[in-house]
């Protein structure tokens, strides 16, 4: 990873959650959880907190490609009510990785599915909490965090699929019969035998 450049080293390390729309209707989407600005970042241990009347998480992925160990705990319950409340993740590497302000590294991808009471128009927030922070010696490291939130939408109509019209089967056309005239000599078949009758002269 590129390291953020001597003037952004001394500024803390920026942990934020992305904001996303969300539409009803059990379709999920995935946000992801990012730091930024950080340099020889070892580990770190974090909270997704949400309101668990409208929105629950069913899927967590770690950036395993930069963080060789680390665990997510989907059904964390922060308050001790003994109901989940919040994305409980830890990540650590012996080499460190850094990130400019510029280019967020991603720590973990957090999909959601809205639930309860969660309607068209509303929108409900996720709190990011650190509880630990440091560099690949152990020592800890300046960081912030920025919340961000989910807006919830209407789930997608169907786009409906029209019927096959039939093809109308086309009628054949028939010759009509000519009906003969009562009274109309018959014309002669073409090629046929014709009979001829001619007048019998009697010789003196």
């Amino acid at each position: 990873m590129s390291a953020p450049d001597a003037a952004e080293q001394t500024a803390p390390a920026l942990v934020r959650a992305a904001n996303g729309v969300l539409p009803l209707g059990g379709i999920s989407v995935t946000l992801a959880v990012s730091v930024s600005n950080v340099v020889n970042l070892g580990a770190v241990t974090a909270e997704l907190g949400y309101n668990n009347t409208v929105l629950a998480p069913v899927h967590c992925r770690l950036n395993r490609a930069a963080f060789s160990v680390g665990l997510c705990n989907l059904t964390y319950d922060s308050n001790g009510d003994g109901i989940a409340d919040a994305v409980r993740f830890n990540l650590a590497t012996l080499s460190g990785v850094s990130a400019s302000a510029n280019a967020p590294l991603m720590l973990v991808e957090v999909s959601w599915i809205a639930t309860g009471t969660a309607a068209v128009g509303m929108t409900t927030p996720l709190s990011t909490t650190v509880s630990n922070f440091a560099n690949s010696d152990g020592a800890a490291s300046p960081f912030t965090t920025q919340d961000s939130q989910i807006a919830f939408e209407a789930a997608p109509q169907p786009t409906a699929t029209p019927l096959p019209t039939n093809s109308p089967i086309p009628t054949p056309l028939t010759t009509p019969e000519t009906t003969p005239t009562a009274g109309s000599p018959t014309p002669p078949t073409p090629g046929g035998a014709a009979a001829i009758f001619l007048p019998v002269v009697a010789s003196p």
